[in-house]
């Protein structure tokens, strides 16, 4: 057996006994999930964002959401600055201990808590100072990502116009879904063998006629798309979640799968060897290996986003307690496994330093995601050659593109949520939801349109993984003096003595760089403060022995 198989085969028997037996210890020692207790559907049943779900629709939507591009791109620049043996570690032993913990307790303190987000749980766990921090700090990063999120999107309809068919289908596919199985009681079963043959077609036909725009619109292209992605995020945020957002992302994983199990069959069965290097250097452009490639990789291992989608949708549509492992702690180490295959592919489709077509510094300067796209089509087409390398791109892309609109559409509704929780007193009008869904999404339209964003995403990782520590410090205040800390505090220290490390290494090269930005240097401070303020207030619970309001679990 190939040695390349041997790893991937080991990866998914490690991931499968981390969650077995660390998710087994989460359960038993902390979270004590208890399904004779009511979730959050049940008290606000008829409600549009709530709604039961079966475990595999759940899955589906909280995978999808949760992946975002990050599984891909975040890997695939650690492994181009630092090697892939380190990027390896980092997201074999991030995604186990930290990521998949930090995932499942950010869900289930929800649930205990009737679906209310991590920022409003804060509040009860570390006061209300903190609480507006958090809230001030998550929604200006929602608004971003909604931007970002959008603009990824309408690049990968125009890098890959086969896309587009099947991008905009699914849509009506989902809401016939939707109704046939939540309004006329159709079997899952029978719906989803009719979805998957009906989003296959999509797929061919997306092939075989693929839309591009650029003839007629030109340069108008992308921003036509951006608007487009917007308006459909903007109508899934405020549709009633089981006809439309939840069977979307539960069709749109059909893609996901697939790609998934073609790509490790096609690793398994080219065994192509590493050409990019074990190790690269410790100090890249990007920064030092620590603190900044466990910044880089993100969601491969952890990322603070994660805990929004399981506090904000997710946790509205579990069915009963006992399914959250399966929903948070899996879906964290399938992105795991995503974010593995990611670097496996890369490093073996792609050489270092040769030159020629498929070297990797000739390939990404056609962008991250089109080096993804490249080594996914050259490694499936190797092994498996009747799949030509452009159709083995368009399915490399179409995963990314899944990827990344699911995250849009949910971030739209995790806004709102929290634009409905944190301003709605102060402005009653925002909390009606097409209301505060136009607020979030006209911030949003013109940052991406004006192309603002790229002036503060360069400090965007290490605020998602600020957002994860402050997550655990929170979960960690909220256990303080009622179940063992362990398994939660050393996680959030670790990830905030990284994330503070990153901002301060960020915040010097921001000032005493050879072109000065003082916009991210005063930024990187800004998130160092809020850092040091809500660590303050974790250190005051944790010396106090937990604070004295009552909890719900």
């Amino acid at each position: 057996m190939d040695s390349l198989a041997i790893f991937i085969a080991g990866a998914a028997i490690l991931y499968f006994i981390g969650y077995r037996w660390y998710g087994r210890k989460i359960d038993r020692n902390l979270l004590q999930p208890d399904d004779h207790k009511p979730v959050p559907a049940d008290a606000h049943e008829g409600q549009g964002d709530y709604a039961k779900a079966p475990v595999p629709v759940l899955f589906g939507h909280h995978f999808a959401s949760i992946a975002g591009a990050g599984p891909i791109v975040g890997p695939i620049l650690a492994l181009s600055n630092f090697g892939w043996a380190a990027t390896l570690g980092w997201v074999l032993i991030g995604s186990i201990l930290i990521g998949a913990v930090h995932d499942y307790t950010a869900l289930m303190l929800s649930v205990n808590n009737d679906g209310r987000s991590i920022s409003d749980i804060a509040e009860q766990a570390l006061g209300r100072r903190a609480r507006w921090i958090f809230s001030a700090f998550l929604l200006l990063a929602l608004i971003i990502i909604v931007a970002v999120f959008s603009v990824l999107a309408g690049q990968t309809l125009l890098a890959q116009p086969q896309l587009v068919i099947p991008t905009f289908a699914v849509i009506g596919l989902a809401v016939v879904f939707g109704i046939a199985v939540y309004s006329m009681g159709m079997p899952l079963w029978l719906a989803s063998i009719a979805a998957f043959i009906i989003n296959a077609s999509l797929m061919a036909l997306g092939y075989f006629f693929p839309i591009d725009l650029r003839p007629v619109l030109g340069a108008m292209t992308l921003p036509f798309w951006i608007v487009v992605l917007v308006i459909y995020a903007g109508v899934a945020s405020v549709v009633p979640v089981k006809f439309l957002l939840q069977p979307r992302d539960y069709i749109s994983t059909f893609n996901l799968y697939t790609a998934m199990t073609l790509g490790a069959l096609a690793l398994m069965i080219a065994h192509p060897p590493l050409q990019m290097p074990a190790f690269i250097q410790f100090n890249s452009s990007e920064g030092p290996l620590w603190p900044m490639m466990f910044v880089i990789v993100a969601c491969g291992a952890i990322s603070g986003f994660h805990s929004l989608v399981a506090s904000g949708t997710t946790s509205k549509q579990l069915s009963r307690q006992s399914d959250g492992k399966k929903v948070a702690f899996g879906s964290m180490l399938l992105e795991g496994f995503v974010a593995l295959l990611t670097v496996l592919m890369v490093a073996g489709a792609l050489s270092w330093g040769t030159g020629g077509e498929f070297d990797f510094q000739a390939v990404n300067v056609k962008g991250t995601l089109m080096v993804y796209g490249i080594a996914y089509g050259r490694i499936v087409n190797q092994a498996i050659p009747f799949i030509s390398l452009t159709l083995g791109m368009m399915i490399g892309m179409i995963t990314i593109n899944v990827f990344v609109l699911t995250t849009l559409d949910t971030s739209t509704r995790i806004t709102r949520f929290l634009v409905e929780e944190s301003l709605g007193a102060a402005f009653p009008l925002l909390k009606n939801k097409l209301l505060s869904t136009s607020f979030v999404l006209g911030a949003a339209l013109l940052l991406a349109l004006s192309d603002s964003w790229k002036a503060i995403w360069p400090i965007f990782g290490s605020a998602n993984q600020l957002m994860a520590a402050m997550t655990l410090i929170v979960v960690t205040a909220y256990f303080v003096g009622v179940k063992p800390i362990r398994y939660v505090v050393w996680p959030a220290v670790f990830m905030l003595v990284t994330t503070v490390g990153a901002l301060v290494w960020q915040a010097y090269n921001f000032i005493a760089g050879k072109k000065p930005d003082f916009l991210l240097a005063a930024i990187a401070i800004v998130l160092i403060v809020l850092a040091g303020a809500v660590a303050a207030e974790g250190l005051k619970v944790l010396r106090a022995g937990g604070r004295t309001v009552p909890r719900e679990g």
